[in-house]
């Protein structure tokens, strides 16, 4: 895929909920394979967004329904994830979140950006070209 950005998946919910999370994660598998990303690691990446989206909606809102929006873009080896929310400013990636050591264990890089309403949280992922090759991390990026 050199020199071409492919957006896997872009897409926002107003009144997300968690019942209707496992078909928005389905569709986000289906769209990373589709883009490229191998089957086991689009699987894990894909297990660490529903987790976060049943973390917000859990935590984050009072009534457990809120707004999300998920996109994802992959170039060059790298999968980009972005993940919004109107929650209450809180940031999941602090150590002592129960959801740490599973982003930690699924991304190459993870941000939180407080916003002037809710959340935004960025990830970053290196995939190897072919999947048995292992995780191919650039050498500017060890």
């Amino acid at each position: 895929m050199s020199g071409t950005t492919s957006d896997c998946i872009d897409f926002s919910l107003k009144f997300a909920m968690a019942g209707g999370i496992p078909a928005l994660i389905e569709a986000t598998k289906r769209q990373m394979t589709a883009c490229g990303v191998p089957d086991a690691r689009a699987e894990k990446l894909c297990i660490v967004i529903e987790e976060i989206f049943l973390d917000i909606l859990e935590n984050g809102y009072p009534l457990h329904r809120g707004y999300l929006a998920l996109s994802c873009s992959y170039e060059e080896g790298e999968l980009c994830i972005r993940i919004t929310d109107h929650a209450r400013p809180r940031n999941i990636l602090h150590e002592d979140s129960p959801l740490f050591s599973l982003i930690q264990s699924a991304v190459d890089e993870a941000t939180h950006l407080p916003a002037d309403e809710g959340n935004v949280y960025e990830m970053r992922a290196w995939i190897a070209s072919e999947p048995s090759a292992g995780w191919a991390v650039p050498a500017d990026k060890r």
